[in-house]
């Protein structure tokens, strides 16, 4: 890997013009189908999800690291844009999982249509309001809260990420297997019902709290809208009721850890709703 580095000449060059090429058509093409189903209701995503330490690349494409995994990233963004060039009536968006966005600069400005940050996206809050203008789609990933903990922090994960001019929050994984049921999981949102005698999925309560919290932000992004309201005023808003305070935490570099968030009241939650609904019907 070394040896790669400071010997293979820039990736525009290391691939044949065929290569890029034939890339470029079949994105095309792909592209040509969704538009003759008039597919628009869909967002279809190109995103990287190769990395060097599980082989088969010399790249970091899923949360890039060095100089040559952002020019990587930014060498397929531009063939996919340069495929998805005759979409009209369809939605192609290059998507990445960026942890470290800070060493991005300016490489896909134009480029990367939808972002998901890890959640050290909180600790830097001035940097993230600046580089979601520079990013049209940005969003968090991370894990729900524990299952020790009270459900409510995962809609509070809503309420945050709101708060700091995100589109959304991503659970990176979801699905258990039906021993979860007994043994529960971080990442277990859904789980096959055998256990508990019936065929179908479970889902968790905390899939629950992630729609309480998604319920709310609608309640207040039409409040903001309404009234014309700024980021920092709906925060403000947001805080006079509910304790947006967290902390993250990794136990190794890129993991996809959650927020941990002080005492979390239901009565809080229940007074910040009812508000927003006298403030949306006066």
């Amino acid at each position: 890997m070394v040896r790669h580095i400071f010997e293979a000449p820039p990736i525009e060059r290391a691939f044949p013009a065929r290569y890029r090429t034939g890339f470029t058509r079949v994105v095309r093409d792909v592209v040509s189908h969704a538009e003759e189903r008039a597919w628009g209701a869909t967002d279809f995503q190109m995103y990287l999800n190769n990395k060097h330490s599980w082989g088969g690349t010399y790249w970091t494409l899923d949360e890039p690291m060095g100089r040559d995994d952002w020019q990587a990233i930014r060498f397929w963004a531009q063939l996919f844009e340069d495929g998805t060039a005759g979409a009209r009536r369809t939605h192609f968006r290059f998507r990445g999982d960026v942890s470290r966005p800070w060493w991005q600069y300016d490489q896909l400005d134009g480029l990367m249509d939808t972002i998901y940050y890890n959640s050290e996206i909180f600790d830097l809050p001035n940097f993230a309001r600046v580089y979601n203008r520079r990013i049209p789609d940005p969003h968090v990933y991370g894990v729900c809260n524990d299952i020790s903990a009270a459900n409510h922090q995962s809609a509070l994960w809503c309420l945050k990420a709101y708060a700091l001019g995100l589109n959304g929050v991503l659970p990176w994984q979801s699905l258990g297997e039906a021993e979860s049921l007994r043994k529960a999981e971080a990442t277990a949102l859904i789980a096959p019902g055998t256990l508990a005698g019936y065929g179908g999925p479970v889902a968790s309560l905390r899939v629950f709290a992630l729609r309480r919290g998604a319920q709310d932000v609608e309640l207040l992004r039409l409040l903001a809208e309404k009234e014309g309201y700024s980021a920092d005023q709906m925060s403000a808003l947001i805080a006079q009721k509910v304790d947006l305070g967290s902390q993250f935490r990794q136990r190794y570099g890129d993991e996809a850890a959650g927020l941990s968030f002080g005492e979390v009241s239901a009565q809080a939650f229940a007074e910040l709703k009812e508000g927003t609904l006298i403030l949306l019907s006066r």
